[in-house]
């Protein structure tokens, strides 16, 4: 197939899981629910699901696509495709119920969120983490919100930035856009109920991805700029969860043992 037909079905796709995605937001919108749901993915149109997992599908097509034939623009935009389908799928209770995903660690963060808006302080000796509340409390101010709207999506939200930098990471790291396609897609199948909720957790998971692309950039120029964004983000992951540090200090040990073996092997 020549370049420009391809270039032709990326589009192609891409327009169609855009339509598709388009299509199951407004069947979860416009059912809502009239009274107690065992279970949400039971209650939700088959429609929906006929029309997530071919947009799912052909996102993840037209990324691979994209990147294997070396066209940036659509790759960008199945990329963009990829995380707000994933964005969807982990805001489908707030979609349908327009209230959180009821883990009871939400009510500890709502709370903490709420003080801090309130008094324009933070408690640290209750308070451990509490970076993630100020950026929900700063959201909430920005947008002129109460601190329980603004918080709705900021789990889903944050979560789905995973998917882009986990592209951005991978295609630098192994100088290759096909292995960010490849590392982005995986990286939008949902994994149980991680994202669906405003927790500390997710937020510095994201924050981690953020660390190990800004060492990646450290490595390959080592300047001021790229030193300090590091070190800002660094703090602000050890600021982001308690055994954060912990986790970082060990995946660090591992991949660094990894290298060695590769460099071996190689």
């Amino acid at each position: 197939m020549t370049t420009p037909m391809l270039t032709v079905r990326t589009t192609e796709t891409t327009l169609a899981a855009t339509t598709l995605l388009l299509v199951s937001v407004a069947l979860v919108a416009s059912d809502a629910a009239t009274g107690y749901e065992i279970s949400l993915y039971d209650a939700l149109p088959p429609w929906f699901w006929l029309a997530i997992i071919p947009a799912f599908a052909l996102y993840s097509l037209g990324l691979s696509q994209a990147s294997l034939k070396g066209h940036p623009r659509l790759a960008a935009a199945n990329l963009a495709g990829l995380t707000t389908t994933y964005f969807a799928l982990l805001a489908l209770p707030v979609l349908r119920y327009q209230t959180y995903y009821t883990e009871w660690d939400v009510w500890f963060h709502l709370g903490y969120t709420t003080a801090i808006a309130g008094t324009g302080r933070v408690d640290l000796s209750g308070n451990y983490y509490p970076l993630f509340h100020l950026l929900w409390a700063s959201l909430a101010e920005i947008t002129g919100t109460s601190v329980y709207s603004a918080g709705l999506f900021i789990g889903p939200g944050i979560t789905a930035l995973c998917v882009p930098v986990l592209y951005v990471i991978s295609a630098r790291m192994f100088r290759s856009p096909t292995a960010g396609a490849i590392t982005a897609i995986l990286g939008a199948i949902p994994d149980g109920t991680l994202g669906l909720t405003p927790a500390p957790g997710f937020y510095a998971l994201t924050m981690l991805l953020l660390v190990l692309y800004s060492l990646l950039l450290r490595h390959d120029r080592r300047d001021v700029a790229t030193t300090a964004l590091a070190i800002v983000l660094a703090t602000s992951l050890a600021m982001a969860h308690p055994i954060t540090p912990i986790f970082t200090i060990h995946a660090i040990d591992i991949a660094s043992q990894f290298m060695t073996v590769f460099r071996w092997l190689t």
